[in-house]
């Protein structure tokens, strides 16, 4: 297996099991990559500690989302209590990801002081990459796993 190859394993979650979004896809990567990502992943956080407000909790240390989700909590009930209206807006970025210009992602963190050697190992690790579907036990055809 590459070090940048993912292996995909559908693993069912509920419903009819014939259904795509039933599955829950894990992909199993190299151990090598992996110990690689998490070398970079502690690098770059000393950078993003520094860079961060303190608004921005989700995959943090020491912090979650479940410190928003406090902080909501408290707002609706001091909004319940004082008989106030409340209006709150989610906004889903599920698809955010894939319609990301990566050019313009490789250029945006040495202006936050990254170092460009950093940011190309980051580069990199995310050229090139491609996942490998296992369904009940067989390999399927390689994929490109960068966006179209």
């Amino acid at each position: 297996m590459d070090w940048k190859t993912g292996i995909i394993c559908p693993i069912f979650k509920k419903g009819g099991i014939g259904i795509v979004s039933n599955h829950r896809g894990i992909s199993l990567l190299d151990t090598a990559y992996k110990i690689l990502s998490m070398a970079l992943l502690r690098r770059l956080e000393i950078y993003a500690e520094d860079t961060l407000t303190e608004y921005q909790t989700g995959f943090r240390r020491r912090k979650s989302t479940m410190d928003h989700i406090f902080t909501i909590r408290q707002v609706m009930e001091k909004f319940y209590e004082y008989n106030k209206d409340l209006h709150i807006l989610f906004v889903d970025f599920k698809q955010t990801y894939d319609s990301i210009d990566r050019d313009q992602l490789w250029i945006t963190p040495t202006n936050f002081g990254i170092p460009r050697k950093l940011v190309r190992l980051v580069e990199i690790c995310n050229q090139q990459t491609y996942c490998k579907c296992v369904l009940w036990g067989r390999p399927l055809k390689y994929l490109n796993a960068e966006p179209a």
